[in-house]
């Protein structure tokens, strides 16, 4: 009597399953590389701005405008609590919102969820950015208001 451990055909049954389940992991994933043009099925960028941000996103439109309106409304709170508005001259800060985490991860610090800089290495306008990724929820506006404050 052959053991499922040793030879026979139950090594032979074991081996097929493994080999159907490293299969169907393998097909779930998604081998799209980070940062992929739209004409190699990456998603396509928008800009949009308001009174203190320009977001950059990959995100669908509605969603933009509607994290937009979030950003500015963060602010908001924020000057009203802890900052009081009146700082003339501060430049609109820059906030790249990634909706693929491997986008982000490829372009940010390691194991971080967003950060923020005074200006990116090659800005040549030196603008204050805060990069951030999600899935325009919670954990994206926490980030993003730890990063601004």
């Amino acid at each position: 009597m052959a053991s499922a451990f040793g030879t026979g055909p139950f090594v032979l049954t074991r081996r097929l399953v493994l080999a159907g389940l490293a299969l169907a992991a393998l097909t779930a994933c998604d081998f799209r590389s980070a940062l992929q043009s739209p004409a190699n099925g990456g998603n396509a960028w928008r800009v949009l701005t308001s009174e203190h941000f320009a977001l950059y996103t990959d995100a669908e439109s509605a969603d933009a405008r509607r994290e937009l309106g979030e950003f500015e409304a963060l602010r908001h709170a924020l000057e009203v609590v802890a900052f009081p508005a009146g700082g003339f001259g501060e430049p609109r800060v820059s906030v790249v919102f990634f909706t693929r985490r491997g986008d982000y991860e490829a372009l940010a610090p390691p194991e971080t969820r967003g950060f923020a800089a005074p200006h990116l290495r090659l800005d040549i306008e030196r603008q204050p950015t805060i990069l951030v990724a999600g899935d325009v929820k919670a954990k994206a506006r926490r980030t993003f208001v730890h990063e601004e404050v």
